[in-house]
């Protein structure tokens, strides 16, 4: 038997929210960097994970990843997740408390469940390894004990600023001796600009040699003999193909849309439909996401009926189903 913790762990680290019907939404939101002035340090961005109970409807997300990586039915998936949920209910009442690998716990408080995330949790992942930096100066002050002075010896105090004149003065002279020393110069073979246009040379045009056919020379021109078979075009692939495509269900009024890509808004949507030519493919606004479908069916199992297709599984190897 597989977990869907697996599951819901790998579609969180790829989506915003993963929904399991009968128990809840995991809903993960970015956080930016930010100063924590109590410690004073800058926090690098991360991912934060919650819990919302209420959400309860079926989007399809973990069904359909049970589905790829399980090579199960759309039936079998969703008994499975009844199967674990029911489990997770049952250890909640007992223990009054259950854990989802690194996703976090849950405990119970009467009816309600009360989720604490995980402080290595897996939506986090991408920004492993950032590390936090200080803002306070990391250099102290070093205290140099002063020596004590001997009476036999004269102290004449000098500035640091004369130190900083003579190297000044110093490199100033170096650059005049450097820029006074006379450099002797080889011209025999030095070549000086001229005013006098250049001489321009261009290949000689060769006219092309066309050898003329003689007046008297016969032309044989081959006739193909009418018994020869001529070549046959098999149509029977694009006739399937074309077939395969007219059956597919596409009605306003089913239930279940057979999805194959979810984009944040509908300029990209509309883009993405643009770039593939594909009239098939129609736009569905659910949740705040612009998802592209290219079939439906009054079921499930219906909407997923064109990916049973050798040429559809290979043109949408991804596409799962979700409810309008």
């Amino acid at each position: 038997m597989y977990s869907i913790t697996r599951h819901i762990e790998y579609l969180i680290s790829r989506h915003d929210c993963v929904v399991v019907p009968g128990w809840g939404a995991f809903i993960a939101q970015y956080q930016p960097a930010r100063i924590d002035a109590a410690s004073g340090l800058i926090v690098p961005p991360s991912r934060a994970i919650s819990f919302n109970q209420s959400v309860m409807h079926n989007d399809g997300l973990l069904t359909s990843s049970i589905v790829r990586r399980e090579k199960v039915s759309h039936e079998a998936a969703l008994d499975a997740i009844k199967r674990e949920v029911s489990m997770l209910r049952l250890q909640l009442d007992t223990n009054g408390e259950v854990a989802m690998g690194r996703l976090g716990m849950f405990s119970k408080d009467n009816s309600n469940m009360l989720f604490t995330p995980s402080s290595d949790s897996i939506v986090s992942a991408q920004f492993m390894g950032l590390p936090s930096v200080s803002t306070r100066k990391a250099a102290e002050e070093t205290v140099v004990e002063e020596k004590p002075r001997r009476h036999d010896v004269i102290y004449v105090p000098v500035s640091r600023n004369i130190f900083k004149v003579a190297a000044s003065l110093i490199l100033l002279i170096g650059l005049g001796i450097t820029l006074s020393t006379p450099v002797l110069v080889d011209d025999t073979n030095t070549d000086f600009a001229s005013i006098s246009a250049p001489k321009v040379t261009a290949p000689v045009k060769v006219s092309p040699i066309v050898a003329e056919p003689a007046h008297d020379a016969e032309l044989f021109i081959a006739i193909p003999d009418a018994s020869i078979a001529t070549a046959t075009v098999d149509t029977t692939t694009v006739v399937t193909e074309q077939l395969a495509i007219n059956s597919i269900r596409c009605n306003d009024t089913d239930s279940y849309c057979l999805i194959v890509a979810s984009l944040a808004s509908r300029e990209l949507a509309e883009e993405y439909i643009a770039e593939r030519g594909d009239a098939s493919m129609h736009i569905l606004e659910c949740n705040g996401k612009y998802r592209i479908y290219v079939a439906t069916g009054a079921t499930a199992s219906q909407a997923m009926a064109p990916t049973r297709d050798t040429s559809f599984a290979s043109r949408y190897p991804a596409a799962w189903v979700c409810r309008r």
